[in-house]
């Protein structure tokens, strides 16, 4: 689907990615969007660096900095959590791709168990099931603002964004992003329901994970609960 194709890599961050699809899928060109500057010239390093077919811009995350129908498809790793706007972000991919162009889009929804982007104070899952983001981001900056060699990677604010459920992240769920692909231009090519347990180089490995994986399939085609035991909201999305 990828060989020979021009795709955005949708939030490139420092360009090891995007490279490595260069490389492994045969594409014609590379391109990357991420909000940070300071990535963006790393990134134009690495790929001049790397010898790869790349374009890399700021993304100032309101419209993607591309001419309309000029890409073949968009790579959305674990980036569409944190958007502002999901349904503006999923009408600009519309637009910059080409006709029969493919979005791939792969999140952690909302109520995944590690879905709360605390990782940096704490690896206890399911806290947001408990408390507001409110409450777990007061918590996350206390702790932060304890380490002295934390300033790199503390938040700007010390408050929840308007459009943030906790921490960077917009709460987003797999019904919730089903319902805004719903009555719209895209055609599904792909929905995948891969649970907890199958997909990750340790966990799919050990008994438990395999178990789990059996035990919780069927339970990722219940609505709702479908939520707690997604691995990942997954789709291949076709203008």
């Amino acid at each position: 689907m990828l060989q020979g194709k021009t795709a955005l890599d949708f939030g490139c961050f420092t360009g090891g990615r995007s490279v490595a699809w260069f490389e492994q899928y045969g594409l014609r060109q590379i391109l990357g969007i991420d909000l940070n500057e300071i990535y963006i010239e790393a990134v134009k390093q690495f790929g001049f660096i790397c010898k790869a077919n790349a374009d890399f811009r700021q993304y100032a995350g309101e419209i993607i900095p591309y001419d309309d129908e000029t890409i073949d498809a968009i790579l959305a790793f674990e980036v569409l959590e944190h958007v502002q706007d999901v349904k503006q972000t999923l009408n600009d991919c519309y637009r910059v791709l080409k006709k029969g162009g493919r979005l791939f889009v792969v999140f952690p929804g909302y109520f995944h168990p590690l879905g709360h982007h605390l990782s940096l104070a704490t690896m206890t899952p399911c806290v947001h099931w408990i408390f507001t983001g409110g409450t777990l981001l007061k918590a996350y900056n206390e702790i932060l603002n304890e380490r002295t060699d934390a300033d790199w990677y503390k938040r700007p604010s010390q408050d929840l964004e308007t459009w943030e459920k906790c921490n960077t992240i917009n709460g987003t769920t797999f019904s919730k992003f089903k319902k805004l692909i719903q009555n719209t231009k895209w055609k599904v090519v792909n929905e995948v329901h891969k649970p907890l347990g199958s997909v990750g180089r340790n966990i799919s490995k050990k008994p438990i994970g395999k178990i789990g994986a059996k035990v919780f399939l069927p339970l990722t085609y219940i609505p709702g609960v479908q939520e707690l035991f997604l691995h990942r909201v997954t789709f291949i999305l076709e203008k």
